[in-house]
């Protein structure tokens, strides 16, 4: 038994006493950035979604004691729905409050002075730093997961 697969030889690979905890970050605030935004079709057809990747910006301790998550390895990915008018209307409520939420935190700001959502505010995005609250939740096809789930504002 061997701990090296050699993809011309048999498969047997020792998996006893191997821990595959997951190592997530500690569920709390943590400062990201964000590496890619664009707006996607949904699964559908129907609708975009703003479509946003970011990852940790410092070195980030893990639940895997001596496991750091360094800048760039822990990527968060999230999707929110940008609605067609008469989507929004069937749905009987303001669709675009998560996207008016998670702008106002990238560019720190508020009703009075944020930016329409365009390609030039999706393309402002990348680079943007912000902070994330990130929790844990269990997903039934890939089990314990940290996920991003709410942009915060941020104290500038």
């Amino acid at each position: 038994m061997s701990d090296v697969y050699d993809p011309l030889g048999p498969l047997d690979i020792e998996l006893k006493g191997k821990d595959f905890t997951p190592a997530l970050i500690p569920e709390g605030s943590h400062p990201l950035q964000i590496t890619a935004a664009e707006l996607r079709p949904n699964k559908a057809g129907t609708n975009m979604n703003l479509y946003i990747k970011s990852t940790v910006i410092n070195p980030t301790p893990t639940t895997v004691e001596g496991v750091v998550a360094e800048p760039g390895e822990r990527n968060f990915e999230t999707w929110d729905g940008v609605y067609t008018t008469e989507a929004m209307a069937n749905k009987g409520m303001d669709a675009l409050d998560n996207i008016c939420s998670t702008i106002d935190a990238i560019f720190n700001t508020s009703s009075e002075d944020r930016p329409n959502l365009n390609e030039e505010t999706i393309n402002q995005m990348v680079g943007r730093q912000f902070v994330g609250l990130v929790k844990h939740q269990s997903d039934p096809q890939f089990g314990l997961q940290d996920r991003l789930v709410r942009y915060l504002p941020s104290a500038e």
